[in-house]
C-alpha cells in the first residue's frame, strides 16, 4: 500500500513490513531501492525500535492532552491542587493528579514489559473506561494531564519499568540523556512518579529522593535505557497524535482536532470535573457526594454495570446489532406492532428506491427488511439467534432487544450511537425466514446504562428517558423522542435524536443489581454476612471458627431424605445451626445432592430457601432430586424459568399454600426410630469391638492384620501373633462372630 496517513491508520496489529522507493532523473532514469526487516504498527502501537532519535519522538506522540478525557481530569487535579493554595506547585500538581486517577479506583497491569516487542498504547478514554492500564499506559496518561497543566513532563524507561519525571522547576533546563535525567533527580529539579505505586499509594510521588526511598530510586536511576522530554520532543515536531474513530462502515478515519473541538463545542462540554468524579459512583438521578459508599462497594458497581465504549449499550456498532429498515415516521408503529404481540418477519433490505414498498409491507405484512446482504442473512441471524438461547438457558435472563432510537453524541473525543429503548423480543426460524415476536417476560424499557454514562460525562440527568411516555401498546416512541430532543436543545446541547431500529444481543440483566446497590448500600451492607464482604481480608470471623456444641451426625443424617457419609452430614449441621461455610470438591463429590439434603432440612425446619447458581443445568438437577426422589417439588417455585409468567408464578404460589402434610402413624415411626437406634447401636457396638485396644495394646483388627503377615513372612513368629489374636478375639467376643448369620 502506499505510505498515505488513511491507509497506514487501518493497520491493526504489527506485521513485517518494506518500503520500496522509487527516484526518477530528468533524464528518465530510474532508481530504485528496497528497504527491509522493518514493521508496519497501528496508530496505537510502539516499540523501541530504531534508536532514540526515532523511539523517543514517537513515543511522545501518545501523550495527548487535548483528549477530552484528559482536560476533564486536568481540571479536577488544578481544582484539588488549588484547594490549599492559588497558584500551586509542581509538586503538588502531581500529588493531585496521582490522587485524582486513585479516586477513580484506577489500577495499573504490573507485568514484564519487554520494549523491543510492540506495545498497545490505549487512549485515556480506553483507561479510564477500563480503569485499569499497563505501567506505560498510566505513564501517558499521567505525562497528559501534566503537559495539559503547564508542568513539564519526562517518561523514563527502564529495562524492565517506566517512571515518569517533570520539572519541579519551571526555569530548569532538562536534557534527554539518562545520565542528565539521573542528574536533575539526584539535584531535586525532577520529582518523580512511580505509576504503578501512585494509583496505590500517594508514597508513588517522590518530590526529592532520600530516606528509605533512595536505595530504590538509585537502582532504577541506573537502569535508563530511555529518556523522552516531551517539551523537547514537542518542539522537534512531535506534535500529539490525533484523534481516531470508525465511520458506520467501519474504516479508521482521523478527526482533526478543530472538527473533534467544534463539535464538543456545538453539541456542550463533553466532559466536564463535576461530571467525572460522579462516573465512578453516581448514576441517574442521584446526587450522592463521591465517596459515600465503601470502596469495595464501587467496586461491585463498576463490575455489575459496564459504561465503557466497548459496552453496546453506550455505543452501538453495526457488528454489535442489525440495522431493520424501519421509515423513521413509522418507528411508532413498529413498536406498537411489536408489543401488539403479532409476529414481524424479516428479510434482506432492498434498495432505497423501494420505500414506498417498505412502509406498505410493514403496516400491511408485518415485515421488515434487515439490513444484510442475502448471504448474511441466514448466518447472522441464526448465529444471533443461537446466541439468545445459549445466555437464556445459561443465565435466565433474555438479552435480545430491539433497540429503539439512537443518541448520536460525544464521548471521550469520539462519536457514539447509543440505543435509547429496548424492547425485549424473541427470534425463531419458520422454514427459511426468521420472525421476530415479543417476549412476554419482559418489559420495554429505557437504556438505563446510556443515563448513568451520559449523567457521568455531561451532569445532565436525561429525564425524558428516565419517564418515557406510555400508550396503550407501551411506550409512546414518537413522544419519547421528541421530549428527549426538545430536554437536549434546552440544555444548550445539538446531539442527535434519530428514529432507528436495531436488532441485537445487550446484556442489560445487571442493571437492576447495580441499581440495588447504587440506591441500598446501606442497607445491604448492613448484613452482617456484606459486611464482613467488605473487609480488605475477609475470612471466618472468630464465631465461625469456634468449635460448636457436638454434633449427633447419625440423627442429622437420620432426617434427611437422601443418602449422606459423615462429610455431608457436618456440612448439612453446620449449615442448618447458622453457619457461614464454603463447600468445595470435584464433580462427583456429591455436592448437588448435599444441597438437595439442607433444602430439605430446611424446609422442614420452617425455612424459605433461595438457591442460586450461575449455570441451569445445576439448578435442574437439584430441582429433579428435590422432586423425583424426596417428593417435595410442589414446594419449588422455579424463579429461573423466563417463561414463568406472573400468573404462572401466581398458581404455584397458592397451590403450595393449599398442600397439608400428609398423616401419619406416630407410634409406628416411634417403632422405626428405635429399631433404627438399636440397628446403629449394633453397628458401632461391632465397630468398637473391631478397633478397640486390648492385648498388648493391639485390637482385634491390628492383631489379624499381623498374625497375617507373620503367617505369610515370618514363620517364627506365627505362634505369638496366633496367641495375640486370640485373646484380643476372645476380649471382643468376636471369636464366636458367625458372618452367615449377619447376611443381608
Amino acid at each position: 500500500m502506499k505510505l498515505h496517513p488513511g491507509n497506514l491508520a487501518q493497520v491493526d496489529q504489527s506485521s513485517p513490513a518494506h518500503v520500496r522507493v522509487e527516484l526518477s532523473t530528468r533524464e528518465g532514469v530510474k532508481l530504485i531501492r528496497r528497504v527491509d526487516a522493518l514493521a508496519a504498527l497501528s496508530p496505537r502501537q510502539w516499540q523501541q525500535a530504531g534508536g532514540d532519535l526515532w523511539a523517543g519522538p514517537a513515543l511522545a506522540t501518545f501523550v495527548q492532552p487535548d483528549q477530552p478525557v484528559i482536560q476533564a481530569l486536568a481540571a479536577q487535579a488544578h481544582a484539588r491542587a488549588s484547594l490549599g493554595t492559588p497558584s500551586p506547585v509542581p509538586d503538588d500538581v502531581a500529588d493531585a493528579a496521582c490522587a485524582v486517577l486513585r479516586s477513580r479506583g484506577l489500577v495499573a497491569d504490573v507485568g514484564t514489559i519487554r520494549w523491543q516487542e510492540p506495545l498497545t498504547v490505549r487512549t485515556a478514554g480506553e483507561v479510564m473506561d477500563a480503569r485499569a492500564g499497563s505501567e506505560l499506559d498510566v505513564a501517558v496518561l499521567l505525562a497528559g494531564i501534566l503537559e495539559r497543566l503547564g508542568i513539564r513532563p519526562m517518561l523514563a524507561l527502564t529495562s524492565t519499568s517506566v517512571l515518569l519525571g517533570y520539572a519541579r522547576n519551571g526555569a530548569v533546563s532538562v536534557g534527554d540523556s539518562p545520565e542528565a535525567f539521573a542528574a536533575g533527580v539526584r539535584q531535586g529539579d525532577i520529582g518523580l512518579i512511580d505509576p504503578s505505586a501512585a494509583l496505590r499509594s500517594p508514597a508513588g510521588v517522590l518530590h526529592v529522593p532520600g530516606g528509605a526511598a533512595q536505595q530504590i530510586v538509585e537502582a532504577a536511576l541506573s537502569e535508563l535505557t530511555l529518556v523522552v522530554s516531551i517539551a523537547a520532543a514537542r518542539s522537534s515536531g512531535a506534535v500529539p497524535q490525533p484523534a481516531l474513530e470508525r465511520d458506520e462502515d467501519g474504516v479508521v478515519v482521523e478527526l482533526p482536532p478543530s472538527a473533534v473541538r467544534a463539535e464538543q463545542d456545538a453539541e456542550g462540554p463533553a466532559v466536564t470535573a463535576h461530571a467525572d468524579a460522579t462516573r465512578s459512583v453516581g448514576g441517574p438521578g442521584t446526587d450522592r457526594a463521591v465517596g459515600a459508599a465503601p470502596a469495595r462497594v464501587e467496586e461491585w458497581k463498576r463490575s455489575l454495570l459496564d459504561l465503557s465504549l466497548r459496552n453496546p449499550l453506550i455505543d452501538r456498532t453495526t457488528r454489535s446489532a442489525i440495522e431493520l429498515k424501519v421509515p423513521p415516521e413509522l418507528v411508532g408503529d413498529f413498536e406498537d406492532i411489536v408489543n401488539k404481540r403479532d409476529n414481524l418477519a424479516l428479510r434482506p433490505a432492498r434498495g432505497a428506491a423501494q420505500a414506498a414498498d417498505d412502509a406498505m409491507e410493514l403496516l400491511e405484512a408485518h415485515t421488515v427488511g434487515a439490513v444484510l446482504g442475502s448471504k448474511e442473512y441466514v448466518r447472522r441471524l441464526q448465529s444471533m439467534a443461537a446466541s439468545a438461547r445459549t445466555t437464556l438457558k445459561d443465565t435466565g435472563a433474555n438479552n435480545l432487544y430491539l433497540a429503539i432510537g439512537t443518541l448520536s453524541w460525544y464521548a471521550d473525543g469520539r462519536r457514539v450511537r447509543s440505543p435509547l429503548i429496548l424492547v425485549p423480543v424473541k427470534l425463531e426460524r419458520e422454514g427459511d425466514t426468521f420472525v421476530v415476536l415479543l417476549d412476554e417476560a419482559g418489559v420495554s424499557t429505557p437504556n438505563s446504562s446510556l443515563r448513568a454514562r451520559f449523567q457521568a460525562d455531561t451532569g445532565i440527568d436525561l429525564t425524558a428517558l428516565r419517564e418515557p411516555v406510555y400508550d396503550a401498546h407501551g411506550v409512546n416512541v414518537e413522544a419519547t423522542l421528541d421530549n428527549l430532543r426538545q430536554q437536549l436543545r434546552t440544555a444548550g446541547r445539538r446531539d442527535r435524536v434519530e428514529s432507528t431500529v436495531h436488532l441485537g444481543l445487550f446484556r442489560f440483566s445487571t442493571y437492576r443489581m447495580w441499581r440495588d446497590l447504587e440506591e441500598d448500600w446501606p442497607t445491604i451492607t448492613a448484613n452482617p454476612l456484606v459486611a464482613r464482604l467488605l473487609k480488605d481480608t475477609p475470612g471466618a470471623d472468630a464465631e465461625d471458627q469456634a468449635p460448636g456444641a457436638a454434633t449427633d451426625l447419625d440423627e442429622v443424617v437420620e432426617n434427611l431424605p437422601l443418602v449422606a457419609d459423615s462429610a455431608q452430614a457436618q456440612v448439612i449441621a453446620d449449615a442448618v445451626s447458622g453457619r457461614s461455610l464454603v463447600v468445595e470438591g470435584p464433580p462427583g463429590t456429591g455436592k448437588s445432592q448435599t444441597v438437595a439434603n439442607l433444602i430439605f432440612r430446611s424446609l422442614a425446619l420452617g425455612r424459605t430457601v433461595m438457591f442460586v447458581a450461575e449455570k441451569q443445568s445445576a439448578l435442574d438437577v437439584v430441582a429433579r432430586r428435590l422432586g423425583e426422589e424426596t417428593g417435595i417439588g410442589d414446594l419449588l417455585l422455579n424463579l429461573h424459568d423466563n417463561g414463568m409468567r406472573p400468573i404462572d408464578v401466581c398458581e404455584a404460589l397458592r397451590g403450595a399454600l393449599k398442600l397439608q402434610a400428609p398423616g401419619h402413624d406416630a407410634a409406628a415411626l416411634a417403632g422405626l426410630r428405635r429399631q433404627l437406634a438399636d440397628s446403629r447401636g449394633e453397628l458401632e457396638a461391632y465397630r468398637e469391638q473391631l478397633h478397640a485396644p486390648g492385648q498388648e495394646g493391639k485390637s482385634y483388627y491390628a492383631a489379624r492384620q499381623e498374625l497375617v503377615e507373620a503367617m505369610g513372612a515370618d514363620a517364627s513368629a506365627a505362634p505369638h501373633a496366633q496367641a495375640l489374636f486370640n485373646a484380643c478375639a476372645a476380649r471382643s467376643g468376636l471369636d464366636g462372630f458367625d458372618a452367615d448369620q449377619h447376611e443381608a
